[in-house]
């Protein structure tokens, strides 16, 4: 099997923002015949880096690019954090992972590459999109889901939970599906010892050092069922919590 290069972006939501990421991994992929080569999203979209890592978890070596500009070393330090929790969570042998110098370090190509974009003619016209209109219906959702994207969570993994939660949301129809739902990213919740921390409205629940397998059960349990999930969640007040390893 060859070494498997991932093209990883920020998000992705639109269909025509994909395209382009097949036709990006396509045109490298033609200019490296000795890799295979794919594309994930860190934050929003499929697939995500971690089901593309388990998609080719067979290849000898697998490389990440994050495509983001300007590389931010928190954003390059949490694609190896989320590496490191994928390869600690497998039973067998891991393939060898890097990640590979952000873009930012070829300034000089990209500088390059950016004039001679601007000096071809446009691809397509865009249109001028109309004023919105100045009346809009307030959604019925019944639970509001948010996620902790403060330091300390991010480091413990907060933004792949957001990129699992967005994804259930998107694939199930939970915005539209009784009771219905909406999530939102939000700075820091309080109880930085207990991150990832997940909060659940209307209830205010708070769960603790959620994983991408309590969240499933959150969102099944809680949001859905409308059943808190008493063995993840921490009561406010009190005295100080630590962390329980469920």
């Amino acid at each position: 099997m060859k070494p498997v290069l991932i093209l990883l972006a920020k998000a992705a939501i639109a269909a025509p923002a994909h395209v382009d990421m097949k036709a990006m991994a396509h045109a490298v992929a033609a200019a490296l015949p000795d890799w295979q080569v794919t594309w994930a999203y860190s934050e929003q979209g499929t697939p995500t880096l971690r089901a593309q890592l388990d998609t080719y978890d067979a290849a000898p070596q697998i490389r990440v690019l994050p495509l983001s500009l300007p590389a931010e070393p928190a954003t390059v330090n949490a694609i190896a954090r989320t590496v490191q929790r994928w390869a600690k969570g497998r039973s067998g042998p891991a393939p060898v992972i890097n990640v590979t110098p952000p873009l930012s370090s070829a300034l000089r190509d990209l500088t390059t590459a950016i004039v001679a974009s601007v000096n071809m003619p446009p691809l397509r016209e865009v249109p001028v999109a109309p004023l919105p209109a100045d009346s809009a219906q307030v959604p019925d959702h019944h639970a509001r889901v948010l996620v902790c994207t403060g330091g300390p969570c991010m480091n413990a993994g907060a933004a792949e939970l957001w990129h699992q939660l967005r994804a259930r949301q998107d694939a199930e129809k939970l915005r539209r599906r009784a009771p219905g739902m909406m999530s939102c990213r939000t700075s820091c919740l309080g109880p930085c010892a207990l991150g990832p921390v997940v909060q659940v409205w209307p209830e205010g629940t708070y769960y603790g050092g959620v994983t991408l397998t309590a969240l499933d059960q959150i969102i099944d349990d809680h949001v859905v069922g409308g059943q808190p999930v008493a063995a993840l969640a921490y009561a406010p007040g009190g005295p100080k919590q630590s962390l329980r390893r469920n």
